[in-house]
């Protein structure tokens, strides 16, 4: 009844187009931070380093965990590296420890030591619990590493950085859900209060802080002293701002995302590129009328947190679904709505109908459609004849 339903609908012919955006460089990124790491890391012979590594596909990532840990090595110092991130990977060492190998963070830049029990290390000014987990406390000094980008859920001064990094990534799979049980609303403050009192008990060597161009390429990182954290990341967050790549149009009928996934975006794709929000806490972007998503990105490990922003999916993408994975995500982000799964089409080819005919447009040629790769790459795009 469906294929009956659907068969005679038309998809526009696609045409393929590219779009241009500022491309700030940062250059040759081992030389760069071995440099600013000489300037503001204080390492001293003996110590254990402990260097955060999370689950996000970070451009340049290898290579920047890999001059960071030559650094510390050059200082006759041991480098650790720790899974910062949440409840990512099912909360599990195993787990994480598979999400980085997928990103190229393997034992051979550094041992992946286990990131132990979440120990509370006090309290935030607003009275509660801050936890770290017990690698960080072991080690005699911590690097926090991260991007800093606009996050897809919630607006502040601090959104995806260094300061979250510290506040949930560091904390473990308590202080992420610590810092999430109010909710998005109230993040940016949460994540804010719970870091000062890590640096304020940590000794935080110092942050590298990486921010991408539209084409997701470093185009700057820093580092940063402890001291300045607070004050800096949120130049950096304006910078990130500035330098997002965007649809080119406020609106759409339809678009196609051949792919989601963790290593897109924390929400599978990012909800600023699609003006789709499972959250109050956060605003912006396209008017989009129907979203279609049509497979999981093989490094997102089975999380399907995201799908619930789609109107319509696949069988190829529902039959990847690692349920555990995705749920524990949105439990403990607290917000369900990223992970209900839309209505399922047994093809592509069906999936697009779908939305075509659900669009609400009563004639075909005046549907506005485009497709693109992934909100991580909106270079290359294809659209309609009509936004042609």
């Amino acid at each position: 009844m469906i294929h009956d339903l659907l068969g005679k609908v038309h998809i526009p012919e696609l045409f393929e187009t590219t779009q241009s955006f500022a491309r700030p460089l940062a250059g040759n990124l081992d030389e760069l931070l071995r440099g600013k790491l000489a300037e503001r890391a204080n390492i001293k012979a003996g110590q254990t380093i402990a260097i955060t590594v999370g689950s996000r596909g970070i451009a340049g990532y290898r290579e920047i965990v890999d001059a960071i840990t030559e650094f510390v090595r050059s200082k006759g110092a041991s480098a650790v590296l720790v899974p910062a991130m949440g409840s990512h990977g099912g909360g599990t060492f195993d787990g994480q420890k598979a999400v980085l190998g997928k990103l190229g963070i393997t034992d051979t830049l550094g041992e992946i030591v286990p990131f132990g029990e979440e120990v509370k290390l006090g309290e935030s000014k607003h009275g509660k619990p801050v936890y770290i987990s017990k690698a960080f406390l072991d080690a005699d000094g911590v690097i926090i590493l991260n991007r800093v980008k606009p996050h897809t859920s919630f607006r502040g001064e601090y959104e995806s950085g260094i300061v979250k990094m510290a506040a949930i990534g560091m904390g473990g799979a308590k202080g992420a859900r610590t810092t999430h049980a109010a909710g998005y609303m109230k993040m940016a403050e949460n994540i804010a209060v719970a870091a000062n009192t890590i640096f304020e008990k940590v000794n935080v060597v110092c942050a590298v802080a990486t921010v991408e161009n539209a084409y997701g390429e470093v185009a700057s990182i820093d580092v940063v002293r402890k001291s300045d954290i607070m004050h800096a990341e949120p130049e950096l967050l304006k910078k990130a701002w500035a330098l997002m790549p965007k649809l080119p149009f406020d609106k759409l009928d339809v678009l196609i995302v051949d792919e989601i996934g963790k290593d897109i975006s924390g929400t599978g794709m990012d909800t600023n590129i699609i003006g789709r929000y499972h959250t109050r806490a956060a605003f912006g972007g396209p008017d989009i009328n129907k979203i279609v998503v049509l497979d999981l990105s093989e490094k997102s490990g089975g999380n399907a947190n995201g799908v619930g922003l789609a109107d319509f999916t696949t069988k190829r993408l529902f039959d990847k679904i690692d349920y555990a994975s995705t749920y524990l995500n949105v439990l403990t982000s607290t917000e369900p709505n990223s992970a209900k799964i839309p209505p399922v089409m047994d093809t592509d080819e069906l999936a697009i109908k779908a939305a075509l005919f659900t669009c609400n447009q009563s004639r075909a040629e005046s549907i506005t459609m485009m497709r693109i790769r992934n909100t991580k790459d909106i270079t290359n795009i294809e659209v309609s004849k009509n936004l042609l």
